[in-house]
């Protein structure tokens, strides 16, 4: 609850970056900087703080830019694309252990580069929202604010 009303003032797309910068600082910090569990456990609130950003939000996002008769399809889309997500991350991780010898700070950082490209990947996407909005005026669809 005080995440989301904390947001509340941003857009959508600005709490989905948010999130992902949140995730990249705690996948870092776990990688770099974490020597104890008591670092370990805020680098796991500040990772819970970028999913309490992120997770309620995409739902929200996808219902917005759908069409209305394919609001369906894009939500199945988007739980598809979080359940491959979900299920290649063993297989991602696994595949980083090996490539970076177990050296903690390389394997960190080869998952952190998901989160910043995510963050990247938001920022295309407002300007995608923007330019559609600017172009046209739908009865339906995203402003960013």
């Amino acid at each position: 609850m005080p995440i989301t009303s904390l947001m509340k003032r941003f857009d959508d797309v600005t709490t989905m970056m948010a999130g992902a910068a949140a995730y990249a600082l705690g996948y870092l910090l776990v990688g770099g900087f974490s020597g104890s569990f008591y670092q370990l456990m805020l680098d796991m609130a500040i990772i819970t703080v970028g999913e309490d950003m992120t997770s309620p939000i995409m739902n929200t996002i996808v219902s917005r830019i759908a069409p209305p008769d394919r609001v369906g399809r894009y939500m199945g889309f988007l739980g598809m694309m979080n359940s491959t997500g979900r299920a290649l991350g063993p297989s991602v991780g696994s595949f980083l252990l090996f490539i970076f010898s177990f050296e903690r700070p390389l394997v960190w950082v080869g998952v952190d580069i998901f989160a910043l490209t995510s963050v990247l990947l938001f920022t295309a996407f407002r300007a995608m929202l923007l330019r559609r909005d600017r172009l046209s005026s739908p009865s339906y669809g995203y402003k960013v604010q």
